[in-house]
């Protein structure tokens, strides 16, 4: 979070770490598929498509309260589930060598 410049004195800093989060190990997964065609001797053209799975776990904790000298206290908030999915499109171009 950004701090006004008439309080940065006061934080100590231009910003404020409203949370802090750790990440947790996670299992993930990725599949993908393309073809590819030889357009003359050497150049190739390639169209490919791939997804990944992921569902990450975080643990998640919020600014509590400054003490006098500046320093954060944060309170534990839990634990938060978040998933990174995304599916992937695109064409490439390759030059086989031969």
């Amino acid at each position: 979070m950004n701090i006004k410049e008439d309080y940065q004195d006061l934080f100590k800093g231009k910003e404020l770490p409203f949370f802090r989060y750790k990440p947790e190990s996670a299992f993930s997964w990725s599949a993908g598929l393309g073809i590819q065609k030889q357009v003359k001797r050497n150049p190739g053209v390639k169209a490919y498509v791939s997804y990944f799975d992921s569902n990450n776990d975080f643990t998640v904790d919020v600014i509590d309260q400054i003490n006098s000298d500046g320093n954060y206290t944060f309170k534990n908030q839990g634990s938060e589930k978040v998933k990174f999915n995304h599916i992937t499109f695109g064409l490439g171009l390759t030059a086989f060598l031969w």
